[in-house]
């Protein structure tokens, strides 16, 4: 069942190619910010995880869901994340 993902890819790889026009970018001198996007990956890799418990448990309101959302964990990283991505902009 996986494998049906596999042409689906494939085509829509050729279409971005295909249809998707290339755009210069508005800041050519701009870096890869690695930091924020670890930050970011973490912060909502525990937030998905914790709300796809929920359709695993049948119920919203479990012990795991609850405790992923409301871990300090996620919304820690979040707010260093936006922490972040403010000092960067200024």
């Amino acid at each position: 069942m996986f494998f049906i993902n596999v042409p689906i890819v494939l085509l829509a790889a050729w279409a971005l190619h295909k249809f998707v026009p290339v755009i210069a970018p508005k800041n050519p001198a701009a870096k890869f910010d690695g930091v924020g996007v670890t930050l970011l990956i973490a912060a909502s890799s525990t937030i998905v995880y914790g709300i796809v418990q929920a359709s695993e448990a049948g119920m919203f309101m479990n012990s795991t869901t609850m405790g992923w959302l409301e871990s300090d964990h996620s919304w820690q990283v979040l707010m260093l994340f936006m922490r972040y991505v403010g000092q960067i902009s200024q």
